[in-house]
């Protein structure tokens, strides 16, 4: 595992990202996030193609000019369904699959890939934030009052399809992705390795 030359730590929004120490991981790991991700921790790269996220961001100015200044950011074809309007600072990459269930944290790595920011042969994923199972709260964000408008009874909005979810990840492993879960229970850990994410601290 030595000869991996990038170490990204994909970020889904699920509960044990509370448990990660940010402020420890190691120099050499850059982290990659989801949707409402920047609640907890702005990384090096941000992906969001759900319209909701959009009108978020642009109603806090705060928040905007940090993931502005501190993410490159991305987003996919998908979007273009929502919105008329894509914000600027977003890169939308189309999928390869335009027909395929679309999933934010399969759909980001496929990105970062076919954007030639990090290779397959020397990059090492590691999995957070991904439980697919319904808990509660079922994501970190809901322990959070983020003004007003966040569910937190019972389960969220949408349905996760969560067996497809499980699926894209299959087909990823597929491909020869590197990957390692650091999801505490999650149903990854079963297709693949799983270390606990303190292996990721200085």
């Amino acid at each position: 595992m030595n000869s991996y030359r990038n170490r990204v730590l994909i970020l889904g929004n699920g509960p044990d990202i509370n448990n990660i120490d940010f402020d420890r991981l190691k120099g050499n790991i850059k982290t990659a996030g989801v949707n409402r991700i920047w609640l907890k921790h702005f990384p090096d790269y941000y992906f969001y193609h759900d319209s909701e996220i959009s009108k978020e961001i642009e109603r806090d100015i705060i928040v905007k000019s940090k993931i502005m200044a501190k993410c490159k950011c991305y987003s996919s074809d998908w979007i273009r369904r929502r919105m008329s309007t894509v914000p600027s600072y977003l890169k939308v990459v189309n999928r390869s699959n335009p027909t395929a269930f679309v999933d934010s944290v399969t759909t980001f790595m496929r990105i970062l890939i076919s954007d030639n920011v990090f290779s397959i042969d020397d990059t090492i994923f590691y999995i957070s934030g991904v439980p697919l199972s319904w808990s509660e709260p079922s994501h970190f964000w809901k322990e959070i009052d983020y003004e007003g408008s966040l569910n937190k009874h019972g389960r969220d909005w949408y349905d996760p399809r969560f067996n497809r979810i499980v699926s894209n990840f299959k087909r990823l492993k597929g491909l020869g992705y590197n990957m390692i879960s650091v999801t505490p229970h999650s149903k990854l850990n079963k297709i693949m390795r799983y270390e606990g994410v303190s292996n990721l601290y200085a």
